[in-house]
């Protein structure tokens, strides 16, 4: 089963959202989430919320207290879905067109040998702007996964420099890129590596709003 994602994380300002907001190409995927109860496997809910002794308590995290800002997630529709509410369907299609707002933007693309595209790229400039123009850090992070395994994972944090955590499939190994040093990391992963960047520490690997269960129509900014 495959399984793949590509956003952008940052912290919930305020300033930040009224800009995002006024990008009408991008309005329909702006998310602010401030808690976690759009958590809805009930085996992590037990975690979460129900049972502080879980055998698998060390997975439980939190949000950062000013909340997240995700802009563009990846998203599945599931079985909780409620069948008369066409916001799945209706996200499925934009998705397929979620960066074209990059494409009015005037920007200088960041080059990476990563094998990104040209749109990836001036999106990475663009998040390297707006973390300049409201000092606050931005996380882009792109993962692919079939059956479990990782077959790309990275994270690309601004945040006065730029930093970058992927995967070294080849290598079975996470690396960091911080200016001109790369070295490998350990016991870490990029997505770890990444989100802590903006306050949000996760124990493990597991992060609840990957979950494909996770109810994102709640967290809307554009209702």
């Amino acid at each position: 089963m495959s399984w793949n994602a590509e956003q952008v994380y940052t912290l919930a300002n305020p300033k930040l959202m009224e800009c995002l907001k006024g990008i009408n190409e991008l309005q329909q995927g702006l998310f602010q989430v401030d808690d976690l109860r759009g958590i809805r496997s009930q085996w992590t809910r037990e975690i979460f919320f129900e049972n502080d002794n879980h055998e698998r308590k060390e997975i439980k995290h939190s949000v950062p207290q000013e909340g997240l800002l995700v802009i563009n997630p990846s998203m599945y529709r599931t079985s909780y879905d409620d069948k008369n509410n066409d916001f799945y369907e209706r996200y499925k299609e934009y998705e397929s067109t979620k960066w074209d707002f990059i494409k009015d933007i005037t920007v200088e693309p960041v080059v990476l040998s990563l094998n990104l595209t040209m749109e990836q790229c001036k999106l990475l400039a663009y998040l390297q702007y707006l973390n300049l123009e409201f000092n606050q850090p931005f996380v882009y992070y792109k993962c692919e996964m079939w059956g479990g395994q990782i077959d790309e994972e990275i994270a690309i944090v601004f945040d006065g420099e730029m930093k970058v955590y992927y995967f070294d499939e080849l290598n079975d190994h996470y690396k960091q890129l911080v200016g001109t040093e790369l070295k490998e990391v350990e016991e870490s992963t990029a997505l770890q590596l990444g989100l802590a960047s903006i306050g949000l520490h996760l124990p493990t690997h597991f992060f609840a709003l990957h979950e494909t269960s996770f109810d994102w129509y709640p967290y809307r900014v554009i209702h």
